[in-house]
């Protein structure tokens, strides 16, 4: 003996059928098209977060290159920064031990000129042309302008 189903369709007869069959069809077709539209937006939905992520991972990559020629940057100019105070301390350690055993350092050398006065005298200083703040200065420039080169050299390889 075959088995009813209750899903089989059957041809509305009444007036009522007809109105809830008619609804039916409507909900169903509904149903459907919003089933539809979210399938549509969860694939949208994908495919954006997939390209946002791409974008992401390109700029962090972008940024973390820039970040190790930044650090590379800072690296030599800290380099540089130390072996030109190395080298000033050396210097300067060096001018502190040199000339000990020729003679009295202690008492300056004082002589007259006759032209000036018979009685005015000069101390003989032992003293550079370039002064100590004119020396610091042109070390200052100098460093700005390797800096301003390092950097330009930097953003024209980045391009």
């Amino acid at each position: 003996m075959p088995q009813s189903n209750p899903f089989v369709r059957y041809a509305p007869r009444t007036r009522a059928e007809q109105y809830w069959a008619a609804r039916a069809l409507t909900a169903e077709t509904l149903l459907a098209a919003r089933k539809e539209h979210y399938e549509d937006v969860k694939s949208m939905t994908f495919v954006h977060e997939t390209k946002r992520v791409n974008e992401i991972a390109q700029l962090t990559n972008m940024y973390d290159a820039r970040q190790m020629k930044l650090e590379r940057l800072l690296a030599i100019l800290l380099g540089a920064f130390l072996i030109f105070s190395f080298s000033i301390f050396v210097s300067q350690i060096s001018l502190a031990h040199t000339g000990g055993g020729g003679g009295k350092k202690d008492s300056w050398a004082h002589f007259t000129i006759p032209i000036l006065s018979p009685f005015a005298s000069v101390v003989e200083h032992e003293s550079s042309v370039i002064g100590s703040k004119t020396i610091v200065g042109i070390s200052l420039v100098i460093a700005g302008l390797v800096y301003l080169l390092l950097r330009h050299w930097m953003t024209r390889s980045q391009r």
